[in-house]
């Protein structure tokens, strides 16, 4: 099957709105990597902090 020319609005507007669908998503998971990440370390200043290592900044 070859790939038409031109796009029908339609059509062009379904596959826009899915590769922007897929872009949020993986925003999304992105973020919520970077948020697990950022209470880590948190977690590990503070145990630096508890035990009077010097914490760098």
């Amino acid at each position: 099957m070859t790939k038409p020319l031109i796009e029908l609005p339609s059509v062009l507007q379904k596959r826009l709105r899915t590769e922007n669908d897929a872009l949020i998503a993986d925003l999304a998971e992105r973020d919520a990597v970077i948020a697990d990440k950022n209470t880590e370390l948190a977690r590990m200043r503070e145990l630096l902090t508890q035990y009077h290592i010097p914490v760098p900044s």
